[in-house]
């Protein structure tokens, strides 16, 4: 679905979606609010429509930005330390003194980050709805229950 028509309805759904209340979604999409009109307009079937349309692609986002982290993280455990080189996307830039020198970040630190994003040690995290099961994720468990 493409944005709303109206722009003040589409500001409106966008704000919803962000968190707002019916009536402070209402006023920031530039209405001249009472309090039953953020909730008139919240009901109305083409306003839930799309706020339910840009929740999924927010879930989705959010979904694609923890997997790149969760790989990123994979990588740097992973990478040796003769990975350190100039043309290393993972390498940080450390300056002592005059001197530059390439370095992995703290290993340590991206399996506590890591731990941390796959609910390891903790409750257990909830998927997005609609989000199915994500096969990188279930390797990285299986492999976590077979140590």
């Amino acid at each position: 679905m493409p944005a709303l028509p109206h722009p003040q309805h589409e500001r409106f759904a966008q704000g919803k979606v962000q968190g707002l209340t019916s009536t402070a979604a209402y006023r920031a999409a530039g209405y001249a609010s009472t309090k039953s009109d953020g909730s008139w307009l919240a009901s109305r079937p083409h306003i839930i429509a799309r706020i339910a349309e840009l929740r999924a692609e927010a879930d989705e986002a959010r979904r694609f930005d923890r997997m790149y982290l969760v790989r990123k993280l994979v990588a740097i455990i992973e990478a040796p330390p003769s990975a350190a080189a100039e043309d290393s996307p993972l390498c940080e830039i450390k300056v002592v003194g005059t001197k530059t020198h390439r370095v992995l970040p703290s290993k340590l630190e991206a399996i506590e980050l890591l731990g941390k994003i796959m609910g390891w040690g903790g409750p257990a995290k909830a998927e997005p709805a609609g989000a199915g099961p994500d096969r990188f994720v279930q390797l990285l468990e299986f492999i976590r229950k077979r140590k």
